[in-house]
């Protein structure tokens, strides 16, 4: 679908507006372009992650409070072994950091946290 660009033609507001549409439209296509596994690499993190939320939040609390900018995930109880079975590609410890990012922006996060290859910063 070609977008045609309406820049200059009204208010910061309406600007605003148009690139959010435009990225969650483009974030429908990767979505609906994903293979059957990466969309079931991407249900099976969520799920995990969504279970180890306290965990997460008190490690960025934990994290926040002694100054630092950033949670590594891989401090979590049982990470490590539990990414090596949902991205078995990718080796122990390792996770698709857009995966992370999706699921932090699923739950409305992603305005003050950010994925990276070691975790969650901020």
């Amino acid at each position: 679908m070609l977008m045609r660009s309406t820049e200059g033609t009204d208010g910061p507001q309406h600007s605003i507006a148009r690139a959010i549409r435009a990225v969650e439209h483009q974030r429908a296509l990767e979505r609906s372009n994903e293979s059957p596994e990466t969309a079931s690499q991407r249900a099976v993190f969520f799920q995990f992650l969504d279970a180890s939320t306290p965990a997460i939040f008190q490690g960025i609390e934990r994290a926040a409070r002694n100054h630092e900018r950033c949670f590594m995930v891989g401090t979590i109880a049982g990470f490590d072994a539990k990414v090596a079975t949902i991205f078995p590609d990718l080796g122990a410890g390792f996770f698709d950091t857009e995966v992370l990012a999706a699921w932090l922006d699923a739950r409305d996060l992603g305005h003050i946290f950010h994925a990276t290859e070691l975790g969650i910063e901020w």
